[in-house]
């Protein structure tokens, strides 16, 4: 993952300070996670630790690189906060991934007298 920095970045409590223009990678833990929101993601894995980072009211202030698209990141991570356990799967999903027959190709037929042996009766009463 690698980011630009768009501006200053005060870093260590103010001790340091990391000019504009500076490229971040993950490789290097000498500065603290999620980057400033003036930073740019220069990738895609980035993009999407930004945006898992910040609250959706601020994804407004990310600038993504040129070559993102950045619809499609945004819809992407709405999409895994709306469903954080996947998408719920539909009825046909559930029946093709089952090794089963879908339950309405399960039928029970009701035998007819005919079919069915004939009940032995009991020949003492009492």
């Amino acid at each position: 993952m690698r980011w630009m920095l768009t501006g200053p970045w005060p870093i260590a409590g103010g001790a340091r300070l990391l000019p504009a223009g500076t490229i971040l990678s993950d490789a290097d833990p000498s500065w603290p996670r999620p980057p400033p929101l003036d930073a740019v993601p220069l990738d895609l894995e980035s993009a999407l630790f930004m945006l898992k980072s910040y609250d959706p009211d601020l994804w407004h202030r990310i600038v993504f690189a040129r070559d993102l698209d950045r619809d499609a990141l945004l819809a992407k991570e709405r999409e895994r906060r709306h469903w954080p356990n996947g998408p719920p799967q539909t009825t046909s999903q559930i029946n093709e991934a089952s090794s089963s027959p879908p339950v309405a190709a399960v039928k029970t037929e009701k035998e007819t007298p005919a079919d069915s042996p004939p009940k032995k009766r009991s020949s003492t009463k009492g």
